[in-house]
């Protein structure tokens, strides 16, 4: 829908403008549904976290991330992930390819 809406243009607006704001507004209501409806199971525990400096908090979790690349299955997986994450990065441009090869919306 998109895509065949982005050449239109509906009261001086672009059409590919109105499909992006389409988007922006329902991910804003989603985004307001959750934070209005969604308890925090652990809102006490983080109530009483907030006197810790940025620092702190830092020197107190770097040791548990050191942990973490100690085990070689989860530094398989984080270099599994960097060149998986290229082909989604691609697909969006996918409709624009197919137009500049000459294809309609038909």
């Amino acid at each position: 829908v998109a895509t065949t809406f982005a050449d239109k243009t509906v009261l001086g607006v672009a059409g590919w403008r109105i499909s992006v704001g389409v988007v922006a507004g329902f991910s804003a209501v989603v985004g307001l549904a959750i934070a209005g409806l969604v308890i925090e199971p652990h809102a006490a525990a983080l109530a009483t976290r907030t006197g810790q400096g940025c620092l702190q908090v830092f020197t107190t979790n770097m040791p548990k991330v050191v942990q973490l690349f100690k085990y070689p299955t989860f530094v398989l997986i984080l270099c599994q992930g960097a060149p998986g994450t290229a082909p989604w990065t691609v697909f969006p441009f996918f409709t624009q390819w197919l137009e500049l090869a000459c294809f309609t919306h038909a």
